[in-house]
């Protein structure tokens, strides 16, 4: 990476990390919050691509792990809110390779459009594999590791449909303001951005 590369990535890794102190709890589901920190992230992969995203997430969650770790729970958690960001721009690359299918198909795909197809795929990647990752690996291995207690069988059930909920909106809001972000931060420092990000 050069050194314009690097500005960047500590830039958005320490808007993320200053982003954790904002948190919105989720009404549904008592004891978590929405947060605003994966935004610099998804503008980052937005922008500048895998690499660069990688880089800005890693930081960010190391910077988690340092300023914001709340008891042991919080260990696990973080990186799995990483992979989580990661299924979700998985889809959003899915749905950038579908935007891209139908241009050369001469369909029109204005930046309202795009905004929606990178959203659906997000909320599609991310609701449909993190509640299994949550029930069967987070819920059953991790935490009743860093907690040191099991987590009966029949609680976790009951959290699956939170699972589900929360899973499927944070991509509602976390990849379509950071598609808008990225416009703007595109229009003025002319990067050629990774996915579509023209409006």
């Amino acid at each position: 990476m050069n050194s314009k590369s690097i500005a960047f990535v500590i830039m958005f890794a320490a808007i993320a990390i200053g982003l954790n102190v904002i948190r919105v709890p989720a009404i549904y589901w008592p004891g978590n919050f929405y947060q605003f920190c994966e935004i610099p992230v998804v503008v980052a992969f937005l922008l500048f691509g895998a690499k660069i995203g990688l880089f800005v997430g890693v930081i960010h969650v190391a910077g988690q792990l340092m300023l914001f770790n709340y008891g042991p729970e919080w260990v696990p958690g973080y990186p799995v809110a990483f992979l989580a960001l990661l299924v979700m721009m998985t889809g959003v690359s899915v749905g950038n390779w579908f935007i891209k299918r139908r241009v050369e198909s001469n369909k029109v795909v204005d930046g309202k459009r795009t905004a929606i197809y990178l959203t659906a795929f997000g909320v599609l990647f991310r609701g449909g594999i993190m509640p299994f990752f949550d029930f069967w690996v987070f819920y059953r291995i991790l935490l009743p590791i860093a907690l040191a207690i099991p987590i009966p069988d029949s609680y976790i059930w009951g959290m699956m449909p939170f699972f589900i909920i929360f899973n499927a909106t944070v991509p509602l809001y976390s990849v379509s303001i950071g598609y808008l972000i990225s416009t703007r931060v595109d229009r003025y420092l002319k990067i050629k951005p990774q996915a579509p990000t023209k409006v």
